[in-house]
């Protein structure tokens, strides 16, 4: 009885969203007899767990969530949109933790990037430091040399 629970689900939700008088219903099996006691009430069980029914004393009542299912399709088709809606869900999960991975990887990426960068500007900033005193150097002797040749006109 347990491995068919949801087909008994499915066709017991059925009957009693049909079934007029359910005050006097027994759940029925996949063959439409009724069920003995024993599986009777771990269905019974389930569908409580489940949030279909509710049971006071003998009266069976759809709670309004058993009622939505029996409307729109059935414990079956119920199933299988929770079964899409997770699948929904892990597949954004995946994707986010992919963006996720590709970000971070950027992100390292980019750092090392930052690093190299910042490695040339220092070395960068050493030779320029040497090009300016060079450059300085140069400029003394021009003027040095310049100095000269206006002495010897003049």
């Amino acid at each position: 009885m347990i491995d068919k629970i949801n087909e008994l689900i499915e066709m017991n939700l059925n009957y009693l969203f049909t079934e007029p008088n359910f005050s006097s219903f027994r759940f029925r099996d996949l063959n439409n007899r009724l069920l003995i006691d024993l599986y009777n009430k771990q269905l019974i069980n389930f569908m409580i767990k489940e949030g279909l029914i509710t049971l006071n004393g003998q009266n069976f009542t759809l709670t309004p969530s058993g009622l939505f299912i029996a409307e729109n399709g059935g414990w079956m088709k119920h199933l299988d949109d929770e079964a899409k809606l997770i699948a929904e869900k892990q597949s954004k999960i995946d994707a986010r933790q992919q963006l996720e991975t590709e970000l971070a990887k950027s992100n390292i990426d980019a750092n090392k990037l930052n690093k190299k960068i910042a490695e040339q500007n220092f070395k960068d900033k050493k030779s320029n430091k040497i090009t300016t005193w060079t450059n300085i150097i140069i400029w003394i002797l021009n003027l040095g040399l310049l100095v000269l040749q206006l002495l010897k006109a003049g």
